[in-house]
């Protein structure tokens, strides 16, 4: 008998200091195990709205970096431009495509732009 997968993306809220250029990492799992991602790619939207109808209200895309495939590490890191932002809260997902360039959403949430203190843009 074949084992059920969940293949509903995750809901993971991201939160980031505006400013920031630092790389962040996110770990790939299928029903709390960790997947090989070798050979896969990742892109990584942000948008005002949680369900948009185009792209065209789109903030960025980042192109994440696999940085450890067997492990399930991928990076992804904004640009000054990019990290630019109004303190705001906004939505992101995360498109996997996979060695058999079959897609799927890895990962949803909020995408968060904190205001600092330091450095202060």
């Amino acid at each position: 008998m074949a084992e059920l997968l969940n293949l509903c993306a995750d809901d993971v809220d991201i939160c980031v200091n505006v400013g920031d250029t630092k790389p962040f990492q996110f770990e790939r799992r299928v029903n709390g195990a960790v997947i090989d991602i070798t050979g896969f790619t990742y892109v990584l939207s942000v948008d005002p709205d949680s369900a948009p109808e185009s792209s065209s209200t789109q903030l960025f895309q980042l192109t994440g970096s696999v940085v450890d495939g067997p492990n399930g590490i991928v990076e992804f890191a904004m640009n000054a431009s990019q990290s630019d932002q109004n303190v705001d809260v906004f939505f992101y997902d995360i498109q996997e495509t996979d060695g058999a360039a079959d897609i799927t959403i890895a990962s949803r949430g909020k995408y968060e732009f904190e205001a600092r203190i330091t450095g202060t843009p």
